[in-house]
């Protein structure tokens, strides 16, 4: 028993969530652009046209959650769920853990899932760096621990574990 708020779901997820089935069963209609443009007022955005093709409305979608939902620790779902995290989750990571300034040219632009790209040898002047490798068949999964293997015979252990 508590007197604190617990948020439990977040409307602006909600309504991600709602935008984003409609585009994939592409049935854009103007409330798809309604529900995302309701997250971008409220931050003070500029609104997206009701008017996008599919691809661009899934673009427009994919950049609202990975924006909207930054901190919320989500981003790693949608990319499984997109079928993006293999392009997404391979290469090289910049990490700016400090904090520092860098200069504009680090940064040389965002490839269609809003990914930065950026121009390696500026980089690494500025921030550390850590390559990383998605394993297709392996890392779309979590291991089952073992504990609950051995309780249920029928459950085999996910791929690559």
């Amino acid at each position: 028993m508590s007197d604190l708020n617990v948020g439990l779901f977040r409307y602006a997820e909600l309504l991600l969530l709602y935008a984003e089935a409609k585009i994939e069963a592409n049935q854009i209609d103007a409330s798809v652009a309604e529900a995302i443009n309701k997250i971008r007022r409220r931050a003070k955005m500029p609104e997206i046209p009701s008017n996008l093709s599919q691809s661009e409305m899934r673009k427009a979608l994919r950049y609202e959650r990975k924006v909207e939902l930054a901190a919320d620790g989500l981003r790693w779902y949608d990319l499984r769920r997109w079928g993006i995290a293999n392009d997404v989750m391979n290469g090289t990571l910049y990490l700016n853990r400090d904090a520092k300034g860098w200069k504009k040219n680090v940064l040389t632009g965002f490839d269609e899932n809003y990914t930065p790209k950026y121009n390696h040898a500026e980089a690494t002047k500025y921030f550390g760096v850590q390559n990383v490798v998605f394993k297709v068949n392996k890392d779309e999964y979590w291991p089952i621990p073992s504990a609950e293997i051995s309780v249920l015979p029928n459950v085999k252990q996910n791929p690559g574990y």
